[in-house]
Formats: C-alpha cells, structure tokens, sequence
C-alpha cells in the first residue's frame, strides 16, 4: 500500500498556492498561470455549480411526498336552525388526512443524486489534468528560455571576438599591412557573428513572451512578486 500510495500525484503539489513561501521560481511561474487563467475560475464556478445541483438532488425527495388534507364539507356548511340539531351522518369526520408517494421517483431520484455527485468528480478530475497540463507547459517555455539564453551568451561572446578581430583587420588594412581579401573576410565574419546574434536575441524575446502569455504578467514583474515573497 505505501508502494502504490508514494506513486500517485497530490495536485497540491503539482500547482502550489500563490504565496507558497520557498517554492522554486519555475513552480511559482506555474502557480502564476495557473491563477491567471480562466479555466480556473471556469473550474471553480462548475464546481460550486455540481455541488448545488448535488444539494438540489438531494432535496428533491421532499418533492416526491404529497400532503392530502379535506375538511368535511357538511361541518363547514350545514348550520342547525335555532332550537333544532341537525343529525347528518355524513358530520364525521370533520376532517380526512392523507401521505402520497410517488414510488417512480423513489428509484431515480438515488440516480440523480449519483450523477450530481460524480459530476463533481468529473469536474474535479478535469481541473486535475489542466493542472497538469499547464504545469507542463510552463516547465517547457521556461527551459526553453533559459536555453535560449544560454545560447545567447555564447554567440554574444562569439560576436565579440568577431568585431575584436575585424576591428583590427580594418586597422591593418587601413596601413596597407594585409590585403583586402583577409579584410573582406574578416568582415563576412563580423557579419555572420552579428547576424547569429540577432537571431539568438529574438529566439529569447519569443521564448519569453511564451511564457507571460501563460503567466499573465511580464516575466520581470513575475521575479520581482517572487524576490518580495520569498526574500
């Protein structure tokens, strides 16, 4: 049992609550989209809906009940002439009492009250896997940003070197020292570090902008509310 236990998922875990103090930058982004989206206020509002559908199942029994009550017309209307009793067999009883039930009702509205109750659990399971899902997909943009950044150091140092040596190409050709094609080629390079770097610059932009469109917020202002709980 402890085996089978340790292997299933707490979604307690797998999205934390906002102010979760101690919880990594990665999974304080998750929680960001995770609270920024609309499927979980969709999530919570269906909830709330299966749990009154739930109470409204459950308290349709009483509907199935009639209460039957008549009062004897003869002791309402008939009224005995001064001096006279009036002796009418029909006087009793004054009143006739009766419970009715409706015995179709009594073998669905159980099943209804199933189906209210394992539409919660649906709707429950449902936000489970969209909190997987999302987790999922923060996880991937923010590895793919921090890959993206990673590159861009590398070709930024690249692109460094590159004007270094075509700064100094241009420098020599200038005092006639090396011939234009070692200038020229010094130049293509430069241009291809600088071209290599732009692009690097842009695939850190979009990566980025993956992720405060899941976060809701810009990733600067997502580490600051993170560096303020968690300081």
């Amino acid at each position: 049992m402890t085996s089978i236990n340790a292997q299933v998922i707490s979604m307690d875990t797998v999205v934390y609550p906002l102010t979760t103090k101690g919880q990594s930058f990665e999974n304080y982004l998750v929680s960001l989209a995770w609270e920024n989206n609309p499927e979980y206020k969709i999530h919570a509002s269906n909830l709330n809906i299966a749990a009154k559908e739930v109470q409204l199942a459950k308290r349709a029994w009483a509907d199935d009940w009639n209460i039957i009550l008549n009062l004897n017309e003869n002791n309402i209307n008939q009224k005995p002439d001064p001096g006279t009793t009036l002796v009418n067999a029909n006087n009793f009883p004054r009143y006739n009492f009766g419970l009715t039930f409706n015995l179709g009702s009594l073998i669905t509205r159980g099943l209804e009250v199933d189906i209210a109750e394992e539409q919660i659990n649906v709707e429950q399971f449902t936000a489970d896997q969209d909190k997987i899902e999302i987790r999922s997909e923060v996880y991937a943009a923010y590895t793919e940003y921090n890959q993206a950044i990673r590159v861009l150091k590398i070709v930024a140092k690249q692109e460094q070197t590159n004007k270094d040596i075509f700064d100094l190409m241009k420098t020599r050709f200038k005092n006639g020292s090396i011939d234009f094609d070692k200038y020229n080629a010094s130049s293509d390079g430069y241009n291809r570090a600088l071209e290599s770097l732009i692009t690097s610059e842009e695939k850190v932009n979009t990566a980025r902008m993956t992720i405060e469109s899941l976060i809701g917020i810009p990733l600067s202002l997502a580490k600051f509310y993170y560096d303020q709980n968690n300081g």
